[in-house]
């Protein structure tokens, strides 16, 4: 048969929005089903199930990794083996992973073999076997992993950057932690803990489904309330809040033997939500200074003038539900580099907040900025994302054409003054993860 080739799409903001249509089923999952024509009938979907809040998760971060993690080692009626072998035949892809608060699959497929992977994921959400030994086996997994990651420069970095500025108790939901404790938690999770956990918290009753492409939303909003309708957990969801907690003039070194490559993650937290009016603004800032921009002050000054890094950049973290915000950085770099390269990264920030950006550095960012966010929107599975996360946070494309519209309209003084706003430099935290000289004794 043809390869269909599927429409042109107007992946605006307006149409998105036309095309989309918002259900909720009868047990009270959301849905955003946007139906078109695709490149070989392909079709993306972005599935979370939510439960619990913070009493009833407080202690079960363990549990509730292990139980998302087992989902795909088989059902009371398949193996692993057998799963694999379904999704192969299926010409399907499958992600499962587990956070604080639920699980998401991502899901991409051709439109024929849409139905036969709902009921196989329907199958696999609700009827895991959590077989002791794929549970054994996805403890060596775990363990072999979090010894890799922990002689990793850039993965102890970051993980020391989140631990940084997401301070939390150690049995909180959204606590991170450390690879020794990690390796612990994991020697002693229980197949019986994961398996309470499912039982406990599983269900669809707040879940939220955004699919992207080729399908019929009459029949998909049918197989969904067959499948899941009825699929209740004990737990119901309450978003746990994640409020602004201050972190000024931090600075860990984190030393790893043996190690040439170094990692350094640098960043400002500061109160906003991104419905703020300077949003725009601070995300023009981030572009700008190394949040993709190909002249990005930070990678150009660390890269092409200094030549000590690798790899350096910025991104923007601001939420939708609490004013709370980061604006971080990152640059890779040789271990003895380490001083001129955060030296580097401040003078920068700090030029930036000085000084802002001229109105040739603006015109080039608007005109890659604008043209990368309307690049995301037609991609399928970027789109589902966006689609289950409006569900998440009540909204519609119209808040992203109110954010394009503010982008176009800014000048020079604006970037400027929402950084000088936001960002003080001297409250910048910094975390190295390499192998530096350890400091000179008294």
């Amino acid at each position: 048969a043809a390869l269909s080739q599927g429409e042109a799409f107007d992946a605006t903001p307006k149409n998105i929005d036309a095309r989309t249509s918002v259900v909720t089923l009868a047990g009270g999952m959301k849905l955003a089903l946007l139906p078109k024509k695709t490149r070989g009938e392909t079709v993306r979907a972005n599935l979370v199930l939510r439960f619990g809040d913070e009493k009833t998760l407080t202690g079960q971060r363990v549990a509730g990794q292990f139980a998302a993690r087992m989902l795909l080692r088989g059902t009371k009626n398949k193996t692993r083996q057998q799963i694999k072998d379904r999704l192969d035949e299926l010409k399907a892809a499958v992600l499962i992973d587990g956070f604080s608060q639920g699980v998401e699959v991502d899901i991409e497929v051709r439109r024929p073999n849409l139905a036969a992977l709902l009921d196989l994921i329907a199958e696999v959400l609700r009827e895991p076997a959590f077989d002791a030994k794929e549970f054994e086996e996805l403890r060596r997994e775990t363990l072999a992993s979090i010894e890799q990651n922990k002689d990793n420069p850039m993965q102890v970095g970051y993980n020391g950057l989140v631990r940084l500025f997401n301070p939390r108790p150690a049995d909180h939901p959204a606590y991170m932690p450390d690879f020794a404790e990690q390796i612990a938690e994991t020697q002693k999770a229980t197949l019986e803990a994961a398996r309470e956990f499912h039982r406990r918290f599983y269900g669809a009753q707040d879940g939220l489904l955004a699919m992207v492409g080729d399908f019929d939303p009459a029949a998909i909003q049918a197989q969904l309330e067959k499948l899941l309708g009825d699929f209740a957990g004990k737990e119901r969801y309450t978003r746990i809040p994640n409020p602004f907690q201050p972190v000024e003039g931090q600075k860990q070194v984190i030393r790893i033997p043996d190690k040439p490559m170094a990692f350094m993650g640098a960043g400002v937290v500061f109160p906003m939500r991104d419905d703020q009016p300077d949003y725009p603004a601070l995300v023009m800032a981030d572009y700008l200074l190394g949040g993709g921009f190909l002249n990005g002050r930070i990678p150009k000054r660390l890269r092409e003038k200094d030549g000590f890094s690798y790899g350096a950049g910025t991104f923007l973290r601001v939420s939708p539900f609490e004013p709370n915000a980061t604006l971080m950085g990152y640059a890779i770099y040789g271990a003895a580099n380490a001083d001129p390269v955060e030296n580097g990264f401040r003078e920068e920030l700090a030029r930036a907040v000085r000084d802002g950006f001229t109105p040739d550095e603006l015109k080039l960012a608007k005109e890659g900025l604008l043209k990368e966010r309307q690049q995301e929107r037609a991609q399928d599975d970027w789109l589902s994302r966006r689609l289950r996360n409006n569900l998440e946070t009540g909204r519609t494309m119209a808040f992203d054409a109110a954010v394009d519209e503010r982008l176009q309209q800014l000048t020079p003084a604006e970037v400027a003054d929402a950084l000088r706003k936001r960002v003080i430099p001297e409250k910048l935290s910094v975390v190295r993860a390499g192998d530096f000289p350890a400091p000179a004794k008294p």
